[in-house]
């Protein structure tokens, strides 16, 4: 179940190259997941998001690096109204 300890937001940065890089870090700068895809699209940002949220709670904020990708699968999952950036 998700960890009551970390408060529950989450920073999300994308990195590509060869293979695109998911990290989400708590407000403290604790790394909470790291997956990595071929893809960097909706279904791989979705897929990142509901596994960190199975693992970790639903997050009040969402920071994010602004990834196109991000706004459609924030809307399938439901959490567009906690993306600050």
């Amino acid at each position: 179940g998700p960890k009551a300890n970390h408060a529950l937001n989450f920073n999300i940065n994308h990195s590509s190259g060869a293979a695109h890089l998911w990290r989400a870090v708590d407000h403290e700068g604790a790394v909470l997941e790291c997956f990595v895809t071929k893809r960097g699209n909706k279904a791989a940002a979705k897929k990142f998001l509901i596994e960190t949220m199975r693992k970790h709670g639903s997050p009040k904020i969402i920071m994010t690096d602004k990834l196109v990708s991000y706004g459609a699968a924030f809307r399938e999952i439901g959490v567009v109204d906690r993306q600050l950036c």
